[in-house]
């Protein structure tokens, strides 16, 4: 990439040059950079100093500069600095409030940060307020939901004493367990069991 600078001040970056001259009916015309007069960026033409002089075009000079580099550079500076400022965030927030209770109803007033959950299941992906995890709109920016994987009835050993409220998946849906029972093939989940019930997380 290259920086295009007069006087002093960068004007413009380009990926490439562009370079062109004068013919002879006054008309700027593409060309090497062993004829060029100048360089053409955004229908604008300007002569580059050194080159051969162009009469009545503003003259610049250029330098290349590895632009993926700094890209790099500049996002890894802006990820660091976030970091700090979260952990900034953080310990100003236990040096003033106490921080909000895992698993506590979401609060428009409270200051969330990285880590913090809510009623739902819903952890916090950065700083927020204001930001409700029932608005898809935050998902995935200020909130996320943990895919949550239950085990499947049919590899449950039978015998195995299964609690209320265990869930389990069977024949592609999800299940609660309603009355604590011992597994076995009499009690396999479906809709008009007396021990199971179809569950909707």
């Amino acid at each position: 990439m290259y920086r295009i600078i007069k006087e002093n001040e960068v004007v413009a970056v380009v990926d490439k040059l562009h370079f062109c001259r004068p013919q002879a009916n006054g008309i700027p015309c593409l060309t090497d950079e062993a004829n060029a007069h100048g360089i053409v960026i955004d229908d604008a033409f300007f002569h580059i100093e050194g080159f051969p002089e162009w009469e009545g075009k503003e003259t610049v000079k250029y330098e290349e500069f590895a632009g993926a580099a700094a890209i790099a550079t500049a996002q890894a500076e802006l990820a660091e600095a976030r970091s700090e400022l979260s952990e900034i965030l953080i310990a100003a927030r236990e040096g003033l409030v106490s921080p909000p209770s895992p698993g506590a109803p979401w609060n428009a007033q409270t200051h969330y940060t990285t880590g913090d959950t809510v009623e739902g299941g819903y952890v916090a992906l950065r700083y927020s307020r204001g930001k409700d995890p029932a608005d898809t709109a935050n998902i995935g920016v200020y909130w996320e939901i943990p895919q949550v994987s239950y085990p499947a009835w049919i590899d449950i050993e039978d015998g195995t004493v299964i609690t209320e409220d265990t869930i389990v998946t069977h024949d592609g849906k999800a299940w609660r367990c309603i009355s604590q029972h011992i597994k076995s093939a009499v009690y396999k989940p479906h809709a008009d069991s007396t021990k199971w019930a179809a569950y909707n997380a």
